[in-house]
């Protein structure tokens, strides 16, 4: 069963933490302005609100939060054995966001994290650039671009999905 917390929509986030280095970078100034009267928390780090310890899943999932920042390496996992690759040998995935808005009980997401809370990492271009290093050693990849999240429930603020797909238009040997 597919449920939306109980405060889902863009205005929705009971606040929204941003990563100092993340607050020139373009696509954060884009989201910000998709709220009307954000609440932002500026932060050090994503991983000091993401990770802290004894988080209460249910009740964050119920006043979900909205995390900016920067992702600062590893913009490409190699898939897991236990995903299907489609007969593809060189299966991969990109995190851009993690978590989701979404509370579906089925899900794996929904114990993946210890955070209900939705981190989106607004660099997107630099996993561009480290797909682009990654196609010129290999002759083709298979790429899961929403493995951590649900990326097109978060278009509407995101736009990561479309950026995703400009992307692919000049890399025939690229499949998302």
């Amino acid at each position: 069963m597919k449920r939306l917390s109980k405060r889902s929509g863009v205005d929705s986030f009971s606040r929204i933490y941003v990563e100092n280095k993340a607050l020139e970078y373009p696509r954060t100034k884009e989201i910000l302005k998709k709220f009307k009267h954000p609440n932002i928390i500026e932060i050090d780090h994503y991983k000091n609100v993401f990770n802290r310890p004894r988080q209460n899943f249910v009740r964050q999932k119920a006043f979900q939060n909205l995390i900016l920042a920067v992702k600062d390496d590893s913009f490409l996992y190699e898939g897991p054995d236990i995903c299907e690759s489609f007969g593809n040998d060189n299966f991969y995935y990109a995190s851009a966001a993690l978590n989701c808005i979404y509370d579906c009980h089925y899900c794996y997401l929904q114990g993946m994290y210890q955070s209900a809370n939705i981190v989106i990492f607004v660099n997107l271009e630099d996993f561009f650039v480290e797909v682009d290093e990654r196609l010129n050693k290999l002759d083709s990849m298979y790429l899961s671009i929403s493995y951590d999240t649900d990326l097109l429930a978060l278009e509407g603020l995101l736009g990561y999905s479309k950026d995703w797909i400009n992307f692919t238009k000049d890399r025939e040997n690229l499949t998302i």
